[in-house]
């Protein structure tokens, strides 16, 4: 079996072939990257982790508005997502920044936070900024 690291890239991750046992970045944005936007049933990736990731996110962001209780919604759906990655603390915070955006902000251990901009018309991320 061929390695393969998980490397974020903007466009959802990449696979990169390294040596013969997998690895995901030393970092874990990767890892709450997959959590959240791993939606297709059985996602492709669960045959290489111990989790199975089955994104409650991206179906939020697609069945939500940017009223109080969309940005409730999508919290919820955020922090459940980050419950199976059991290795650290996180604190979730969405905020609307736009008309049609909206911030999420993920606090992993009290320390670093990712930060994604989810645009509601192009229906994707549009931003992301590890702070």
């Amino acid at each position: 079996m061929l390695n393969r690291e998980l490397h974020e890239t903007g466009d959802g991750g990449s696979i990169v072939v390294r040596s013969k046992n997998l690895q995901i970045d030393k970092g874990m944005f990767t890892d709450i990257y997959i959590a959240l936007f791993s939606t297709v049933t059985p996602y492709w990736g669960n045959s290489y982790f111990d989790i199975d990731f089955n994104s409650k996110t991206e179906k939020a962001l697609n069945e939500n508005s940017t009223d109080d209780q969309g940005l409730n919604n999508i919290t919820r759906a955020v922090e459940s997502d980050l419950e199976s990655l059991t290795y650290a603390v996180f604190s979730v915070n969405v905020v609307l920044v736009g008309n049609d955006r909206i911030r999420i902000e993920i606090t992993v251990n009290n320390n670093q936070t990712m930060q994604m901009v989810w645009d509601f018309t192009e229906n994707q991320i549009t931003e992301t900024k590890v702070i």
